[in-house]
């Protein structure tokens, strides 16, 4: 089920990609094996290589062991393709601790003000719980916000008031760097001396990552609406309205989270990239879903690749031995 999905989406070793559900990494380890052998097609790996072809695979879970498991499996794997020749001096997969599902995201029309210095409010405050937020500023790569919060972690550390800069420092980046310094100082004070830098890296850089994939692959978690708890019924209406995909009233309760994860996941597509999901097979065939299906074949947004029923697949895949379905989907705007 992973091998097919990634053999349908992963087509060239450049490609970047994402699992926004990743669990222990499965479809990351399987994307990272095809990465490394398209690539060997045309030369010996190298360490470089492998360092680099390993920067390109990412993941988000909302589960802490789930992302030390795909840290490893990354880690281990990339350890074992390259047995026998030189290691490379650090191994560090991108795997985050976040929410994919409720991740602050920025519109079309907030990145282009931004982008073109219109907007006047740079940096959000993304909610990590319901107590506690953390400020992002949009414009910066997922590595300059990394080094930002370890320049600010260290002035915090050595006793600091303020941030060390200079007069080419923009503005904003004095405004995040202050922003930064008082978070890290609320979680100090509530939490104590190492989560706050634990926290501000992995819910810190998910937002950032807007545009930034060829290829979204994974196995997205399944919910019916009637089952899910008040604030996920919430984001699934508020994304389903969005996108024009709604259930009626009588065939709302049937409406599944695994669509409106597809959705959310869209953000981090580039324009012409794809999705390769799992999805319970009632969603190819169920009225509650027709909506979505139509939006799927109109493409506007998106268009509908590929589409395979794995009802007569056995064994199972999956524990709870439900009618599955795999989804390709390429990303239109």
């Amino acid at each position: 089920m992973a091998q097919l999905i990634v053999e349908d989406t992963v087509t060239h070793h450049t490609n970047r990609i994402l699992d926004p559900a990743c669990g222990s990494g499965a479809f990351l380890v399987l994307a990272l094996k095809k990465k490394v052998q398209l690539l060997a097609k045309q030369k010996e790996i190298t360490s470089t290589d492998a360092t680099r072809l390993l920067d390109d695979v990412w993941g988000i879970d909302v589960n802490l062991l789930s992302v030390t498991l795909a840290r490893t499996n990354l880690y281990l794997t990339t350890v074992n393709l390259l047995k026998g020749r030189q290691q490379p001096a650090e191994i560090r997969p991108h795997v985050y601790v976040a929410d994919t599902f409720v991740l602050p995201r920025f519109t079309d029309e907030e990145q282009r003000q931004l982008t073109q210095g219109i907007s006047t409010s740079p940096i959000i405050s993304a909610p990590v719980t319901p107590q506690i937020s953390i400020p992002i500023l949009s414009r910066l790569s997922p590595d300059e916000a990394t080094h930002w919060i370890n320049v600010v972690g260290e002035a915090l550390e050595s006793g600091s008031s303020t941030v060390p800069s200079d007069k080419k420092t923009s503005a904003d980046l004095i405004e995040f760097q202050r922003a930064l310094l008082q978070a890290m100082r609320d979680l100090r004070k509530k939490y104590g001396d190492n989560l706050w830098k634990f926290v501000l890296r992995n819910y810190g850089i998910p937002p950032l990552l807007r545009r930034s994939f060829d290829v979204v692959v994974g196995n997205p978690p399944w919910l019916s609406f009637r089952e899910a708890r008040e604030s996920i019924k919430k984001t699934m209406e508020t994304i389903a309205t969005q996108y024009g995909v709604r259930p009626g009233v009588q065939t709302k309760t049937s409406f599944n989270l695994a669509v409106t994860f597809f959705l959310a996941s869209s953000y981090f597509v580039k324009s012409g990239g794809c999705i390769g999901f799992v999805f319970p097979l009632s969603v190819l065939d169920g009225a509650a879903h027709a909506p979505f299906i139509d939006l799927l074949m109109s493409g506007n947004l998106f268009q509908l690749r590929k589409a395979y029923d794995l009802e007569d697949i056995a064994p199972n895949p999956f524990p709870h031995n439900l009618p599955s379905s795999i989804l390709i989907v390429e990303v239109k705007k």
